[in-house]
């Protein structure tokens, strides 16, 4: 620490200091939000999170310093009580106002489901898990279904968080009756320490060298993992915890340096194709050297700096940023496009909300951690609770109004095992000695539509039913192709469907799906079974509460492309198979069905719903009694 380190501990009450950190946020911030105007000039302003993440631990690292100075202790509990005021309410107010327009605006189909997961995993700090674990690229998601894919980045500060009062605690606990100095340099080894660890950890998985995951995993844990994107905090906490004070010119100089490292961060991402992993470190870096910098550069005096409109939008940054991604977010769900003058005009429109959130909620709750203890503890527990509740009453509005129109989703009614990613078996009896026959259902999405009906063919009869759909399928596919799938099991018949009908698979790929699978029921000694693809719904709108579409049948002709794939299936899959065809119930030579008893039969443009499945059911279970003899 330097000598003169007490100028450096009352750093941030000091005008031109905090002026400066403001400064910075408010860059942070408009390139944060300029990246996602979907404007390509502007791509790589999502540097500004890494700012945002420097500038966090420096503003921490000082006001621990200061506090320990000043009484010798930090208070973990004022710690947590700081960063939960801080946080927290702002983020409550945007999940219950997002509630309400998804409640009015959001398509109750998948897109609300996946709203509700995504806003409890904000709320509960682990919006970047979520985010990884779904395998959700941050640069290819569509806002319109990922309303709170920006508090990843809260999650990571959330963790970051509970990591620094652990590790002041642990240092606590050998540090009775030190020296404050001793204390702090403590604090340094350990926050240095942390520092090359995630640093390292950053480095290894960037230039993928944990080879025993996928690469594609790799990627997602760099960019959403606390322990790869840590060292951005703990750089603003050494910078502080140190008190690290230069010359006039070297100030000058890191200054300078840190700016162009910034500034090459933001072009360098597009222009010259430098990685998410090195602009963020550059940026990261910069900041950093910005930060090193304040004391003594001429920075400080710039008029940009001291501008009142710039540290009107620093002190506002984090509302601002709360709330523009959730007008990024309307404006595709609503408008569709990445690119449009709505997208701008909504962020600039966002300003509003984030302006009055600021005032009423941020500015306010800034200062409870100092109420009596009774209103903070009853403060605590409305945050924790209002937006629960409103999220379960969504989800609970969202379910009727599926029964009510008819878009049920077929995982409703498949909770007993994880049918899309594991091999699955259903009866009804528990003895295997009991079971006269045995179906293999294999296939992509649409295999898994028919889960529901060979369910209830293995709950009427002593029939087991094996399943490996969608997931399950594309990871035992290598298995398939070599015959060593399921082992030496026979069936008594081999069942598979495909999503066929909407142009998007090769005749290639479909002639080798119907080889392959007719050769497995052949090693199964098992009948096959094709169920051809239903007819594909293209002009499918999904249902909002303020407007159903009109649920007007499909022209016949216009189904060309099943008539095509019918007859290659033919070809391909050999003589013996037997094939059932959906559109002999849902069609006739005019049109296709929609609608059944006002009811919809598709919950996208080519996925049934629960309605549709009960439709083509009693016709599928007729075809299976009948080829397995019954």
């Amino acid at each position: 620490m330097s000598a003169n380190h007490s100028e450096v501990i009352g750093a941030e009450s000091k005008h031109h200091i905090r002026l400066e950190i403001q400064f910075l946020r408010a860059v942070a911030v408009l390139l944060v939000v300029l990246s996602h105007t979907g404007i390509p000039q502007f791509h790589g302003g999502f540097i500004g999170v890494d700012m945002f993440f420097v500038i966090s631990g420096y503003v921490i690292g000082l006001t621990l310093l200061r506090e320990m100075t000043s009484t010798g202790k930090v208070s973990i509990l004022g710690f947590f009580q700081r960063r939960f005021f801080r946080i927290y309410p702002p983020l409550v107010v945007l999940v219950i106002f997002a509630s309400f327009y998804a409640y009015l605006m959001l398509a109750f189909d998948k897109s609300q489901e996946y709203f509700i997961d995504q806003a409890r995993a904000a709320l509960l700090s682990y919006g970047n898990f979520f985010f990884m674990l779904n395998k959700i690229d941050y640069f290819l998601s569509n806002p319109n279904l990922t309303f709170f894919l920006h508090t990843w980045s809260l999650g990571i500060e959330e963790q970051f968080y509970f990591l620094v009062p652990i590790v002041i605690f642990l240092i606590s606990i050998r540090s009775r009756q030190t020296s404050n100095l001793l204390v702090v340099r403590r604090w340094n080894i350990a926050f240095c320490t942390l520092f090359v660890i995630s640093l390292a950890s950053s480095i290894f998985l960037w230039a993928q060298r944990a080879n025993f995951i996928s690469e594609n995993l790799q990627s997602l844990i760099l960019f959403y993992s606390p322990l790869t994107r840590s060292w951005e905090f703990l750089l603003g906490i050494l910078l502080a915890v140190n008190g690290f004070k230069g010359s006039i010119a070297t100030s000058k100089y890191f200054s300078l340096f840190g700016s162009s490292l910034i500034l090459i961060s933001v072009i360098g991402s597009r222009t010259l194709d430098i990685s998410q992993f090195l602009a963020s470190s550059f940026a990261a870096i910069g900041t950093g050297m910005l930060i090193f910098g304040l004391m003594e550069s001429r920075f400080s005096t710039w008029k940009i700096v001291t501008n009142k409109f710039v540290i009107y939008l620093g002190d506002r940054s984090y509302s601002i940023y709360l709330w523009h991604w959730l007008a990024v977010a309307i404006a595709e769900d609503l408008f569709h496009k990445i690119v449009s003058r709505e997208k701008v005009i909504l962020i600039v429109l966002s300003l509003v909300p984030a302006m009055l959130s600021y005032k009423y909620v941020e500015a306010p709750f800034k200062s409870f951690r100092h109420k009596a203890r009774a209103v903070k503890t009853t403060s605590v527990l409305l945050l924790f609770t209002l937006p629960l509740i409103s999220l379960f009453a969504l989800e609970q509005l969202t379910h009727k109004s599926r029964k009510d129109y008819g878009n049920v989703f077929v995982q409703t009614f498949l909770k007993d095992c994880d049918y899309w990613n594991e091999i699955c078996s259903t009866s009804s009896y528990k003895s295997s000695s009991a079971i006269s026959k045995r179906i293999l259902l294999l296939g992509d999405s649409h295999a898994y539509q028919l889960i529901p009906i060979f369910k209830t063919i293995s709950e009427q009869s002593a029939i087991e039913v094996v399943t490996c759909v969608k997931i399950c399928f594309e990871d035992n596919y290598p298995e398939i192709l070599d015959g060593s799938f399921l082992g030496s099991q026979n069936f008594s018949l081999v069942v598979s469907m495909f999503k066929t009908n909407t142009g998007i698979t090769t005749r290639e790929y479909r002639a080798e799906l119907a080889k392959e699978i007719s050769e497995i029921a052949k090693m199964k000694n098992a009948q096959y079974l094709v169920v051809l693809d239903n007819p594909y719904f293209e002009k499918f709108k999904s249902p909002r509460r303020i407007k159903h579409p009109e649920l007007t049948a499909i022209p016949r002709e216009t189904q060309v492309l099943s008539e095509v794939v019918k007859q290659e299936w033919f070809l391909d899959s050999g003589e013996e198979s037997i094939f059932y065809d959906p559109f002999s119930v849902m069609c006739s030579e005019i049109e296709c069905q929609v609608e059944s008893g006002n009811k919809a039969l598709y919950v996208d443009d080519n996925h049934l719903s629960m309605v549709g499945v009960r439709l083509i059911e009693p016709s599928l279970i007729a075809m299976v009694d009948d080829i397995l003899g019954k």
